[in-house]
């Protein structure tokens, strides 16, 4: 997978990524927000969105804590990684 997501989303999918590998439960938005840089919450929802229209990342409308990252998102970490 070579698709290119922007510098922000980037940045949401690695914090959640590392929230999740630290904590061992799915990260808040206000967690990835804090860890990514942002200022609000905001920020980190839109671009959450943005990834899960990207087929990255999926959670259950209306419960807490939800996220996941699918293996798509879980590829693309992995080839950062190697980088």
């Amino acid at each position: 997978m070579t698709a290119l997501i922007h510098p922000s989303a980037e940045r949401v999918l690695l914090a959640a990524a590392s929230l999740w590998r630290e904590r061992g439960i799915p990260p808040t938005v206000r967690e990835i927000a804090e860890r990514a840089g942002f200022r609000g919450a905001s920020t980190a929802y839109y671009w959450l969105h943005e990834l899960r229209e990207d087929g990255l990342v999926q959670w259950d409308d209306g419960t807490y804590r939800s996220l996941r990252l699918t293996p798509r998102a879980l590829e693309h970490l992995q080839l950062k990684e190697a980088r």
